[in-house]
């Protein structure tokens, strides 16, 4: 009984914490520009962008590859200034 109430528990938080990054996720599609969505990418997880190929990120982030480079080009030019 005792590790049937665990597993639930284990279960709750684990939907819960699910819901909370869809929530987060929608609300940064819905409120933040590409350029904006891919710098709080880059700032939670900064070792996915070296592992995942660019056009998933863009698709992700709901653009085309090429808007992407343009937004890693231009990040890196400001960067450097």
């Amino acid at each position: 009984m005792r590790a049937s109430a665990a597993t639930a528990e284990f279960f709750r938080m684990l939907v819960e914490n699910v819901a909370t990054q869809n929530i987060r996720r929608t609300k940064s599609l819905l409120s933040l520009s590409p350029e904006k969505q891919f710098i709080e990418l880059f700032q939670e997880k900064p070792g996915l962008l070296q592992r995942v190929p660019q056009r998933y990120i863009a698709q992700y982030l709901g653009i085309a590859p090429e808007s992407l480079s343009r937004i890693r080009k231009r990040l890196l030019t400001t960067r450097k200034s």
